[in-house]
């Protein structure tokens, strides 16, 4: 009775987050999917009954995507294709380790919001912006010659941060 309130509740999220997506209300969807996730965590710790486990994990790939894109987009409002990047790239790990934990491996290479996710990091990868990158290059091979290795490894890790190697 608890849980199925629970899950109702949690419906009413997911149907808002889906229209803050829409929105691109991006931080509204990363707060509606973390609640959601702490909903299944609180339902996954205390439900007496793994019906009601069952019920609810089963759209943890889902809101793990959804906040995934989410925290993505608000990087890309940005300009920050790096951290961007390192965001889909958690999201991804996340869902992974999830498949793994509950023993179903197999679905890795399947999951629609892997395969989301996946697209979405070859996108960004697309739109690295090159000419930045080349100029990074040059300032990197200034500074080397000058001698100022600091300086060097800065540009360096900032070159590794874009293509989002870091």
């Amino acid at each position: 009775d608890d849980c199925a309130r629970l899950r109702d509740e949690a419906t009413t999220y997911y149907h808002r987050y889906l229209s803050l997506f829409e929105l691109r209300d991006y931080g509204g969807v990363v707060r509606d999917t973390a609640r959601n996730l702490r909903v299944l965590d609180f339902v996954k710790r205390y439900a007496d009954d793994s019906s009601d486990r069952v019920a609810l994990e089963q759209y943890r790939p889902y809101i793990l995507m959804m906040n995934a894109r989410a925290r993505v987009h608000l990087e890309l409002g940005q300009q920050l294709r790096g951290k961007a990047l390192e965001e889909v790239r958690d999201g991804i790990v996340k869902i992974e380790r999830f498949l793994h934990e509950i023993g179903r491996e197999e679905l890795i290479g399947h999951s629609p919001e892997l395969h989301a996710l996946r697209k979405l990091e070859a996108e960004i990868k697309e739109h690295v912006p090159e000419a930045k990158i080349e100029d990074l290059r040059a300032e990197m091979q200034k500074a080397i010659a000058v001698e100022d290795y600091e300086r060097a490894a800065q540009v360096r890790d900032e070159i590794r941060r874009i293509e989002g190697l870091a």
